[in-house]
């Protein structure tokens, strides 16, 4: 049997992870919009990580005004609305989440939200990824409760104007994201593992 028939071959000589291999408890994902963060996550879940956004809350107050699944996942989410006065749903979460949330209410009102949600999933044992680290404060309390924050570049990410897609504060690790699904998903078990070293 040559190695290219092996499962866990890779011309890059990655392995690829078990789900029970000593990973980090908390993985975060930071890059501006379209860098793969949520694809990531979506990987790691798949290893027995669950996933806590730091604006599931936020995104919980647009379902409660109407705004639908599509609107804040999918792709209607850059389509302008009338009744969001010409905003389109990004918009409107990036102003509920940082005008509202972190200016008006406080700058660490998101951060404790996720980090009471994240506590009960590390209380029971579980591993959190996040896919929508942003915030430098938000960075911090990934790395307190002793996690790494992973940011991704490339794929011609949709860098926006809004404070919320400026990540000017450093990462744990980096990973480019410039050769599919398949390169991403090995580079991610390779970071995991120098991570957990």
């Amino acid at each position: 049997m040559t190695p290219t028939n092996t499962a866990a071959w890779s011309p890059w000589g990655r392995q690829p992870l078990a789900a029970n291999d000593n990973l980090p408890r908390v993985v975060a994902f930071t890059g501006v919009a379209g860098s793969g963060k949520s694809t990531a996550a979506d990987y790691l879940t798949s290893k027995g990580y669950t996933r806590i956004k730091f604006a599931g809350p936020l995104k919980a107050m647009c379902r409660a005004v109407g705004l639908s699944d599509e609107h804040i996942e999918g792709d209607l989410k850059e389509r302008p609305l009338d009744w969001l006065q010409g905003k389109s749903p990004r918009q409107f979460m990036q102003r509920l989440g940082t005008e509202f949330g972190r200016d008006c209410i406080g700058p660490h009102f998101w951060v404790g939200l996720w980090e009471r949600a994240a506590l009960e999933v590390l209380d029971e044992g579980g591993r959190v990824v996040c896919d929508d680290c942003r915030f430098a404060n938000e960075a911090d309390a990934v790395r307190k409760l002793g996690g790494v924050v992973v940011r991704l570049a490339g794929r011609g990410g949709l860098a926006g104007g809004h404070a919320s897609e400026s990540v000017d504060w450093e990462a744990d690790a980096m990973i480019g994201n410039h050769h599919g699904i398949d390169r991403l998903r090995e580079n991610l078990d390779w970071v995991m593992r120098e991570v957990a070293a």
